[in-house]
């Protein structure tokens, strides 16, 4: 059962419940993050996304799975209280990627992952079946137009290769943020 226990227009940017999804209407899913340098950050950890976006966000790990490619992930759903905490990592750190502010990100809806890519060979091979099949699974990239640069998004002003998010109309035209 795919069915939220609200107006999934409550969870959404702008909605009174973003960043504060009713445990029932979130689900579970594991991924394995790789670290700008190949390495296996994490051996296992558990994110989570919104129960209605699960469902495509399944078969797309699925289908990539099935086809010879791995995707990690490196983020899922964030609470109010989490997107302040990137907030402020971002401050201490000095860098200028972009974050949302709080409650304006697609993270505080539930349906953004931050995916991560095997450096080198295998993870341009399995960036680029994202973006052949990106739209058959409803997901789009935060700008709504994908960058064909698996390492975009580091630095101010690039788009970010990693941020994408569930839109069940498949246009890609949520306001997509950070």
């Amino acid at each position: 059962n795919y069915e939220l226990s609200v107006n999934p227009a409550r969870y959404d940017v702008g909605g009174d419940l973003t960043g504060r999804i009713k445990k029932e209407d979130l689900v579970p899913i594991k991924g394995v993050a790789w670290d700008d340098k190949g390495l296996i950050r994490n051996k296992q950890k558990t994110f989570f996304i919104r129960k209605d976006a699960s469902k495509d966000w399944m078969r797309f790990f699925n289908d990539a799975n099935a086809n010879g490619h791995k995707f990690g992930i490196n983020d899922g759903y964030r609470t109010l209280k989490d997107q302040e905490k990137e907030l402020e990592k971002k401050e201490k750190s000095g860098k200028t990627y972009a974050v949302a502010e709080v409650g304006k990100s697609n993270h505080n809806a539930g349906v953004s992952l931050d995916l991560s890519f095997d450096p080198g060979e295998r993870g341009d091979a399995a960036y680029a079946w994202l973006l052949e099949n990106y739209t058959n699974y409803n997901l789009c990239p935060h700008t709504g137009t994908p960058t064909t640069d698996p390492n975009s998004g580091h630095n101010e002003g690039e788009i970010e290769a990693w941020h994408w998010s569930w839109d069940p109309t498949g246009s890609c035209k949520l306001e997509m943020n950070y």
